[in-house]
């Protein structure tokens, strides 16, 4: 008698990753479904916005998702390098979940 299939969903959830911002240590959580569809929808408006003001915005959004206990004024206040850097750690973890951009497009889901 054959085992009964068993998907076992934990073994594709990334272990969370952590930063430490002025003597705190803060989880860095892996991007969830609700994260990647709201980085979708605010791609998809950068169509007719400003590009650089999109993508900070963009980039604030993905982090506070990913770290919600770094408060937003914190966020505000860091140097742009180390937003960006932070941004591209998000964005990683994003891509390593969800698959990654390719010329002509975005992956993701089902594709």
């Amino acid at each position: 008698m054959a085992e009964p299939m068993i998907l076992n969903l934990d073994e594709l959830i990334p272990e969370t990753r952590y930063v430490t911002l002025r003597g705190e240590k803060y989880a860095v959580n892996p991007p969830t479904v609700d994260m990647y569809l709201r980085v979708m929808k605010a791609r998809q408006r950068m169509k007719y916005t400003d590009k650089d003001l999109e993508m900070t915005e963009q980039a604030m959004m993905m982090i506070q998702l990913a770290c919600p206990d770094i408060p937003e004024a914190t966020l505000a206040s860091l140097p742009l390098k180390a937003l960006t850097a932070l941004s591209d750690m998000v964005q990683e973890m994003m891509e390593d979940v969800v698959g990654t951009e390719e010329e002509g497009g975005e992956t993701g889901p089902g594709e």
